[in-house]
């Protein structure tokens, strides 16, 4: 009787394994692309995530933002000081809002000092150049009046334009004003008939407005204002350098920074 000899089993080819399953070669790249997939994923939406948490810090939502009185007409868009500018003698409208990066809110009332706020776009550059101009005189050693306050508002923001986020410039240039920020329908813009950009209101220690400015104020020239705001009258006005055009929107609501308005001497 003759013995049969077994028949050899197949040898497994790359796709296969002896048993019939699947070559782990294979399965370890099915694993590792699905891997690189699920982090590209967890990337997007980080990076996504952390847009809307800074929109969230520099935009208010609607609502965040209270004003008390009457809003001040529309200024004209031009720069400089307008003597027969319809809000001078209103009494200045009080706004609560968040400070720009912390998020509790303040007040920027009539408390019975004299008071100057600023109104900042963050992609404008005559509001960059302001900023930088102002922190490094005062970095210098160099001192506004003392017994009237610098507030800041910053309004139109515009995520993915230059600047954004506003809390990372402004920190970026050390500025040392506390700063609120406007809501998403523009309330504290509108409130106080924001012109072009920089814009500046001077409001004295009765709560009244002295005056509104557009343009860029040399610190030297703002100290000189600040104090004159001390009698309760702007007469001097100095040199107020460009600003920002509000003639033309874009369709993130901000104002274009391409055009400048006139200056005044």
């Amino acid at each position: 009787m003759t013995a049969t000899r077994p028949r050899p089993r197949p040898r497994a080819t790359d796709q296969t394994s002896s048993e019939g399953g699947i070559n782990r070669n294979v399965v370890f790249g099915i694993i590792g692309a699905v891997v690189v997939v699920v982090l590209a994923a967890v990337i997007v939406f980080a990076v996504a995530g952390g847009d809307d948490e800074a929109s969230a810090a520099e935009i208010a939502p609607a609502g965040e933002v209270q004003i008390e009185g009457e809003a001040l007409p529309a200024s004209d868009g031009s720069a400089g000081l307008n003597p027969n500018d319809p809000a001078i003698g209103m009494t200045a409208p009080e706004v609560t809002a968040p400070i720009l990066g912390a998020g509790n809110r303040v007040t920027l009332g009539n408390f019975g000092t004299p008071r100057v706020i600023t109104f900042l776009a963050h992609w404008c550059p005559h509001c960059q150049d302001d900023v930088a101009q102002l922190s490094n005189w005062l970095a210098e050693g160099n001192q506004l009046p003392r017994g009237v306050d610098l507030q800041a508002v910053s309004i139109r923001q515009a995520p993915g334009r230059d600047g954004f986020p506003a809390a990372a410039w402004l920190e970026g240039e050390d500025w040392p004003f506390q700063t609120v920020i406007d809501d998403e329908n523009a309330l504290i813009d509108r409130t106080f008939g924001v012109g072009g950009t920089p814009f500046w209101v001077f409001i004295d220690a009765e709560g009244l407005v002295a005056g509104r400015i557009g343009g860029e104020l040399d610190p030297q020239v703002l100290a000189s204002l600040m104090e004159q705001l001390k009698t309760g009258s702007l007469t001097d006005l100095g040199t107020v350098g460009e600003q920002t055009d509000p003639g033309a929107s874009t369709e993130d609501g901000a104002t274009t920074d391409g055009t400048t308005a006139t200056t005044a001497g």
